[in-house]
């Protein structure tokens, strides 16, 4: 799709949502609840480590409420973000997406955003990834998104920014129960516990099950039809340089998981408290019946293909997250420490010619990985106009990979042969301190920086060992031109070391493209630059707009290398510029709408083994995103309706993968949400939505969902 064209599809886009909001407004009265409101006055904790107002942060902040959440038919924390600016959520087949990553300001990967939960990051030690369906959206508090360069005080994973995700903390008794339906015969039952049992103790726990029968998710192509079949559906790769055709798919990706939480606080005092929080979460994918499409004028099927053709197999992860919390108001002391333990993380693939539905050889690929990590900090107010926090840091990470043969696919407590094994480890220490001076009531400053050292070993393979270190300071300025305006200025450096699983993990995927590993990588580190201005246009009306820039060193991409083969390398440097756009108005006392836009360029800037890519914007990420939405409420009734545009990524790094509507091709899309509730008393709800209200089909490499439909019924007692 040429410029042209696709500025007409989002024009018309646009132009269809407002109409639909409009139009749905002139059938209901009056609401009274903001969605997605930027008040400037909400208080976050993440930008600055402390307690600061929206306003006062020299930073692109967003922050997303359990009642936000509640408003969207999601069924995963992860596309709940969807509708923030700045954010790009990559899950290409919905529920059963396991590689499902969120992104900010341009980078591609999820590991340069780190994640949190409590204070301990979700990130895992492997590959930096976030298993995004195993947090229990009803235990959120609030999301916190902090957009931008945050080294100074997270140190490594914080490039593109921080996501903070703060759960409940449990005020009175309550037992809530749910339970929800949705196309593809998917099911999500809920069981939450709460009570404050007296003055010193309070607890939550929850249960969460979710299956799903899936849909088909994985099309299979051939480059030639046999004579004497039809059924194929004629078709190209990506780069439209070669004719496929369609023969056939691997059958319905279904999923079925299993998540338990809880959390016990301990109060000592009015001032200190102990915090103690678990999750567990345990999923499975597999596949159903694949189809072969082919058939002749008898009616029989084609018989030429390899037993495994179409074949899908399954795979699955199981996950625990402890945090320990412990703070002083009174001291300003603040302790979080945690282990995020992916106890089993594995998937398996066929040897050609050799597995069937009923059984045969495969191999299993299994990648249990650690992460411990410990933070302590503590608040001083030096004076009435400086406000300072420091602190210090440690993690440490352990992966162990092997590929091991299995005699029977359907038996993976049997095993065979190691074929490969990797086991790495990792430790990264630092120290920070940041200083929030008031010049006087218009004028503010804030300082910081932050000293981190790590060391990567490599303990299978020797040679491999690298350690290195990163200084990132950073500075922000705020200007209040008045009680409802500000302006911010805001400069640092950032990194992010190279995980375990670029330097250290050579496979091959399904479709024959081999990933080879780089144990040479170098730390990428970036300048980035902001500029932002807060506005309160009215009491009903608020605007955000910001400008970033970041210059990236040792940026690390993902290169083509042969036509079966890729590798991460970095390259000399690479930019970004963007624009972030927001505003939310309250249309009336029922109705409030918002709306965002994003533009990123994130190019190659420099990179002399490869100049070609030069310019190239960077695989994986969207140049443009818009979000638009309404919501109503009034008395028992309250409505919502989403649209959210994401253009074309390229998964070539010489953007050749320019062809839509194929396998494989990651496609621009619009999609609209709908979602209604009825809440006939204080304790009950039920809920109908519809996902992709229009039908859309694209891919996101798998075909993603269609029009999906869902009813959910809510108690408490």
């Amino acid at each position: 799709m040429n410029k042209k064209k696709r500025r007409e599809f989002l024009e018309k886009s646009i132009a269809l949502t407002l109409v639909l909001g409009t139009g749905t407004m002139l059938t209901v009265a009056q609401a009274e609840e903001e969605i997605m409101s930027y008040n400037l006055d909400t208080v976050v904790v993440t930008a600055t480590r402390t307690e600061e107002s929206i306003k006062d942060v020299p930073a692109s902040v967003t922050v997303i409420t359990a009642e936000d959440m509640a408003k969207m038919n999601v069924q995963t924390v992860d596309q709940a973000l969807r509708v923030a600016a700045g954010v790009f959520v990559n899950r290409g087949k919905g529920l059963t997406a396991t590689t499902a990553a969120v992104s900010l300001r341009g980078f591609s990967g999820q590991g340069q955003t780190l994640v949190l939960l409590d204070g301990q990051p979700l990130n895992h030690a492997y590959a930096g990834s976030v298993n995004w369906s195993s947090i229990p959206m009803q235990s959120i508090e609030r999301i916190e998104v902090v957009k931008g360069s945050n080294s100074a005080l997270y140190g490594s994973q914080a490039m593109g920014g921080v996501i903070n995700i703060i759960t409940k903390n449990p005020q009175a008794q309550e037992i809530r129960l749910a339970a929800k339906y949705e196309s593809y015969n998917t099911w999500t039952e809920q069981l939450d516990v709460s009570d404050k049992i007296n003055d010193k103790f309070s607890y939550r726990l929850g249960y969460e099950r979710k299956t799903s029968d899936g849909y088909v998710t994985d099309l299979v192509t051939k480059t030639t039809s046999p004579a004497g079949y039809s059924g194929w559906i004629p078709t190209t790769n990506s780069k439209g340089t070669q004719n496929l055709y369609i023969v056939g798919d691997k059958g319905k990706n279904s999923w079925d998981q299993d998540m338990l939480d809880g959390k016990l606080i301990y109060k000592i005092d009015d001032n200190r408290s102990i915090t103690f929080g678990y999750q567990h979460d345990k999923y499975e994918y597999s596949y159903r019946q694949g189809h072969n499409y082919l058939v002749n004028s008898s009616g029989d099927t084609y018989g030429g293909y390899a037993s495994n053709t179409f074949l899908g197999l399954p795979g699955g992860r199981e996950t625990n997250v402890y945090t320990l919390g412990y703070k002083d108001k009174g001291s300003g002391v603040t302790v979080n420490a945690g282990l995020t333990d992916v106890v089993s993380n594995w998937y398996i693939s066929s040897i050609a010619g050799t597995a069937t539905s009923a059984g045969g050889t495969g191999v299993m690929s299994e990648t249990p990985n650690r992460r411990w990590n410990l933070d302590v900090q503590k608040e001083i107010n030096l004076s009435e106009k400086d406000k300072l926090v420091a602190g210090a840091n440690y993690r440490n990470d352990w992966i162990h990979n092997r590929e091991i043969n299995l005699p029977d696919w359907t038996d993976i407590g049997r095993k065979g042969s190691v074929n490969n094994e990797v086991e790495g480890r990792a430790e990264m220490a630092g120290v920070f301190v940041q200083n929030e001076h008031h010049f006087n009531d218009k004028w503010s400053m804030t300082l910081g920086s932050r000293y981190d050292s790590w060391t990567n070993q490599d303990e299978t393979h020797t040679g491999n060992d690298r350690d290195a270190s990163a200084f990132s300071p950073k500075i922000g300025i705020t200007y209040k031109q008045n009680a409802s305006s500000q302006i911010y200025l805001s400069a640092g450096k950032a990194f992010n070391a190279p995980d375990m699983y670029k330097m250290y993990r050579t496979w091959v995927s399904s479709a024959g493209t081999t990933y080879l590993s780089n144990p040479d990588l170098k730390a990428e580190k970036v300048e980035s630059i902001e500029m932002g201005w807060k506005k309160e246009l009215s009491d009903k009306t608020n605007l955000n707009v910001s400008y970033f820039h970041n210059k990236t060193k040792n940026m690390v991409f993902l290169q083509d290398i042969t036509s079966t083969s890729k590798q991460y390398r970095n390259a000399e440097e690479g930019r970004t510029d963007g624009v972030e756009l927001e505003l939310s108005h309250r249309l009336s006392s029922s109705w409030t709408g918002f709306l965002n836009y994003t533009y990123q360029h994130a190019v190659i800037s420099e990179y002399a083994a490869k100049p070609q890519i030069e310019g190239k914007q960077v695989s994986g990420v969207p140049k443009e995103m818009f979000n638009i939405g309404f919501d109503y409420q009034k008395d028992k009734l309250r409505g919502s309706l989403f649209g959210s545009y994401v253009s074309k990524r390229y998964s070539s790094d010489d953007e050749s993968d320019v062809v839509n509507g194929v396998p494989t091709s990651y496609d621009l899309y619009f999609i609209v949400n709908a979602n209604v509730e009825y809440q006939w008393d204080k304790s009950g709800s039920v809920i109908f939505g519809v996902n992709n209200l229009f039908d859309r089909e694209y891919f996101g490499y798998y075909v993603a969902p269609g029009r999906t439909y869902s009813l959910q019924l809510t108690r408490k007692f």
